[in-house]
């Protein structure tokens, strides 16, 4: 495996969790978990996280919060998968 590929699935390893954290914020914000006062901008590392695909969602107006967030996970989880082949393409 090239150093460039052990870089990307560490940077895609990375971003995976920051994108889950970021995910928990939303949730953590709604409901109050860990004395987290409740903050409407809560959700923008999320969205920030799973751009360009989120965007997508501004087709579907109405979405709840949770409808959302699903969206922004697949959307996250769509870019850690292309980090991955990206990954395996230099890997070759």
């Amino acid at each position: 495996m090239s150093h460039m590929a052990r870089f990307i699935r560490i940077i895609a390893w990375l971003y995976l969790a920051t994108g889950l954290l970021a995910a928990l914020l939303v949730p953590a914000s709604l409901f109050g978990w860990f004395g987290i006062a409740p903050d409407p901008l809560s959700a923008v590392f999320v969205t920030m996280l799973a751009m360009p695909w989120i965007m997508a969602a501004n087709l579907f107006a109405a979405l709840s919060t949770w409808a959302a967030l699903a969206l922004a996970l697949a959307a996250i989880a769509f870019n850690f998968w292309l980090l991955r082949m990206l990954a395996k393409w230099f890997g070759t």
